[in-house]
């Protein structure tokens, strides 16, 4: 049996806040709970991850079942403008979320959607309540950026700049600026961005799935752009495996570069997965690697089944084959998963009965609030039923907004360093 180390991974889900959002808020949040248990379950015991970055409704929920799994979270508030006059209220919130929570193992983070769901004004008053905190207290900041064709154009369009160039006039593109997808780059913004700092969440699989295109990851990181992984949401990979975003970061990275086979090898993949995670959420100097005086966050990874064999490059074989198994994980130094079982997370017992709930809910359609935003996003629908979708999931999240009560938003009753040891 050989050991690998991955850890301290930059993950874009959990996204799982939205599955019952047609219940009243006692049940919602209860479910809200258990989806967020069970993809905790999987990232913790199946897909070697110690942190993950999430942005979506509802961090408290995720937050509530993240903490006794022992595993680490940045998260916020997903920010969106429904056109409701609601977006000042998002902002509250994460602000709120921002300025009350903060521990060893929970780091808030300002989550705008996008430069599209998000007007520029708006976009300022975020960076004006980042910018306030001053460089001793910095806030990361998470957002898709430039990841299809069509978003670009029709931003562009309406805006007369690009989003780097909005992001940029506010004073939001930096150093603490993680940008999902930088899939579609001119050589002009790819410096821009290797400039600012930014970092860029790679999520090869939900680019392929949903034919966003293939980002030039191999030029991002030439022009020294920090490049890390992500899987983007369920329903947009339905996977939330790290290590199979390796392989597919890797393999597509040689595409994309032409015929360079040198280029995003296994050891480049595995560090965007460990190292440039750890420093995207500027924990570098803490996490990412073996080092004397850092942090014990460490996978190991059983590459002793048949499919993995013979093993002549520990990495290439963690990163290319498919049978590897996820066996001892450790945070802080403390064991969460042991001969691959998670010791306080919720197990398959309770998210096998909560999939046949988000099946049933999904087949019943019509009415339902419980449409998938992927169908909606990858035009897997007609343009009329795309419509409808988007029109009942704004209208969905309006109603979860706005029954959000304040005793809801009090996070002081979350116990965010009780992890057992």
């Amino acid at each position: 049996m050989q050991y690998l180390v991955t850890e301290t991974i930059v993950l874009r889900s959990p996204h799982c806040s939205q599955t019952h959002q047609k219940l009243d808020v006692d049940r919602r949040r209860q479910n809200s709970q258990k989806s967020a248990a069970s993809e905790i379950y999987e990232i913790l015991l199946l897909i070697s991850t110690t942190c993950f970055l999430d942005m979506y409704f509802m961090p408290a929920d995720t937050v509530a079942v993240t903490v006794p799994a022992g595993i680490r979270c940045f998260n916020g508030h997903a920010i969106i403008d429904f056109g409701d006059g609601s977006v000042d209220g998002l902002i509250d919130v994460a602000r709120d979320y921002v300025n009350n929570v903060s521990t060893s193992l929970v780091t808030p983070v300002i989550c705008p959607h996008s430069c599209y769901t998000v007007p520029k004004e708006k976009l300022q008053k975020l960076a004006d309540a980042v910018s306030s905190r001053g460089d001793d207290a910095p806030v990361l900041t998470h957002i898709h950026l430039h990841e299809s064709t069509g978003e670009i154009a029709s931003y562009y369009e309406k805006s007369g700049e690009s989003a780097i160039e909005t992001l940029k006039s506010v004073g939001l593109l930096n150093r603490n600026m993680i940008a999902a997808h930088c899939v579609h780059l001119t050589e002009d913004e790819i410096s821009t961005l290797a400039t600012a700092g930014v970092n860029a969440a790679h999520c090869p699989r939900s680019n392929l799935k949903l034919a966003s295109g293939m980002s030039p990851v191999q030029r991002l990181l030439d022009a020294g752009i920090n490049v890390c992984l992500g899987t983007d949401s369920a329903c947009s990979n339905n996977s939330l495996c790290m290590l199979q975003e390796m392989q597919f970061a890797s393999l597509v990275g040689k595409l994309s570069s032409g015929s360079d086979a040198r280029s995003v090898n296994c050891h480049t993949a595995l560090r965007m997965a460990t190292m440039n995670g750890a420093k995207a959420l500027g924990k570098d100097k803490d996490l990412g690697s073996l080092e004397v005086g850092k942090i014990a966050d460490i996978v190991a990874v059983d590459l002793g089944h048949i499919g993995s064999l013979p093993v002549y490059d520990p990495v290439s074989a963690l990163v290319y084959t498919n049978e590897r198994t996820v066996s001892d994980v450790w945070i802080d130094g403390k064991r969460v998963v042991k001969s691959s079982q998670a010791r306080h997370a919720r197990g398959p017992a309770e998210w096998n009965g909560l999939g046949w709930s988000w099946s049933a809910s999904c087949l019943r359609g019509g009415e339902d609030a419980d449409v998938t935003l992927a169908a909606a996003a990858s035009n897997e629908l007609p343009p009329n039923r795309k419509q409808i979708h988007s029109e009942r999931l704004a209208t969905a999240w309006r109603k979860q907004y706005k029954a959000l009560s304040s005793e809801e938003r009090d996070f002081s009753d979350v116990d965010f360093d009780g992890v057992s040891s």
